[in-house]
C-alpha cells in the first residue's frame, strides 16, 4: 500500500504492507492543512514481522548522512542524500507511541536534512506569532507551554521548532503530547513515558498551530521574579549555541542563521519565577496587538 502525505512542506511517501501501519499514518501525519509547494519528498518503506513481544529502540548511530537504528524486534535507518528511509517492526506494534517514536526519528532526520533546522524550543501562538521561548532541558520550555495551554493559547511545539529560513521565515510544529513532570501538572490526565531518562506525563495538547510565519524569540532565565528585557540578537545566538545538547549539535553550522532569522526584529530574555502563568500572563500584554521590536 502506498500513500502520500504532507508535513513541514514537505511530501511524504510511505510503502507499507500492513492494513494497521497504513492507518496509523493517517492519523498521524496528514493533519496539515496546508497546501505543499515543494518538490522534495521523503520516502519511507515500512515492513512488519511476527515478532511477538513489545518493540524497544536500544541503539541510534548517526554517521554524517547516514542514521541507523536497531533493538528489540526493531531495526531502520535513513539516508539524507537520497532521502529515504525504511524501518522493520513487529505487526503487533503497528501502532501506538513506539511507532510514533520510531517514525518521528527517521522522518525528522530526513526534515531537518532537508531545510528544517531544529531548535531546541517551545512556541506559543499569540496573534498568529510563534513566542518561541528557547532554553537548555530543565529551563521550564515545557512547564511554560502546559501554563500557554491552560489559559487558551494555542501551541506550535512544547519542545522542539524547526525553522525553514528559505523561500520566507516559517516554524512547524509537531502535534505531540507535551511531557512534564508529574509533580508540574497534578491536574492533568496522562500516561507516564520515559523521556530522556525521566519520567514524565504525557499531556495531550487541546490547541494545536502546525505553522507560524511570523515569531518573537525568548531566551529563558531563571530568577525570583518574572521580567522581560531586550537582548541584541548577536547575544541571543551566541547564549542559545554555546552548548548545544545531544542531537541539536549536528546542527551547530546552520543554527545561527536560523537564529538569526527568528531575531529579526530583536530578541528578548524571559526570566522566570516558580510560577510559570506568571510570565504567561506577561507575554501576552507585552506581545498583544502586534507588538514585537525589541528595540
Amino acid at each position: 500500500m502506498l500513500t502520500v502525505l504532507h508535513m513541514f512542506d514537505l511530501q511524504l511517501i510511505f510503502k507499507t504492507d500492513s492494513d494497521d501501519v497504513f492507518s496509523y499514518l493517517i492519523n498521524s501525519y496528514s493533519s496539515s492543512s496546508y497546501t505543499c509547494k515543494t518538490d522534495v519528498s521523503i520516502y519511507v518503506v515500512i515492513s512488519t514481522s511476527d515478532f511477538d513481544e513489545e518493540m524497544s529502540i536500544d541503539t541510534i548511530t548517526v554517521d554524517g548522512p547516514h542514521l541507523s537504528l536497531y533493538g528489540r524486534g526493531v531495526r531502520g535507518g535513513a539516508d539524507a542524500i537520497s532521502k529515504r528511509a525504511w524501518c522493520e517492526v513487529p505487526r503487533r506494534c503497528a501502532s501506538g507511541p513506539q511507532m510514533r517514536e520510531l517514525l518521528d526519528i527517521l522522518i525528522l532526520f530526513l526534515a531537518t536534512r532537508s531545510g528544517r533546522v531544529p531548535l531546541h524550543a517551545s512556541a506559543i501562538v499569540l496573534d498568529g506569532t510563534a513566542i518561541v521561548l528557547a532554553g537548555r532541558s530543565g529551563a521550564g520550555k515545557s512547564t511554560l507551554a502546559l501554563a500557554a495551554a491552560r489559559a487558551g493559547l494555542a501551541l506550535l511545539t512544547d519542545d522542539t521548532v524547526y525553522i525553514q529560513t528559505s523561500p520566507r521565515l516559517t516554524l512547524w510544529g509537531l502535534k505531540r503530547p507535551l511531557h512534564v513532570f508529574a509533580s508540574d501538572a497534578p491536574f492533568a490526565e496522562g500516561p507516564l513515558r520515559l523521556r530522556a531518562g525521566r519520567w514524565k506525563k504525557a499531556v495531550e495538547v487541546p490547541r494545536h498551530v502546525g505553522r507560524a510565519q511570523r515569531a518573537i524569540l525568548c531566551v529563558l532565565d531563571r530568577g525570583e521574579d518574572v521580567t522581560l528585557s531586550p537582548v541584541a540578537a548577536d547575544d541571543a545566538t551566541a547564549v542559545l549555541t554555546a552548548a548545544l545538547e545531544p542531537g541539536f549539535d549536528h546542527f551547530r553550522a546552520e543554527l545561527p542563521a536560523a537564529l538569526g532569522a527568528l531575531a529579526a526584529d530583536g530578541a528578548w530574555r524571559l526570566t522566570l519565577s516558580d510560577d510559570p502563568a506568571e510570565a504567561v500572563a506577561l507575554l501576552r500584554r507585552t506581545f498583544a496587538d502586534g507588538r514585537r521590536a525589541a528595540g
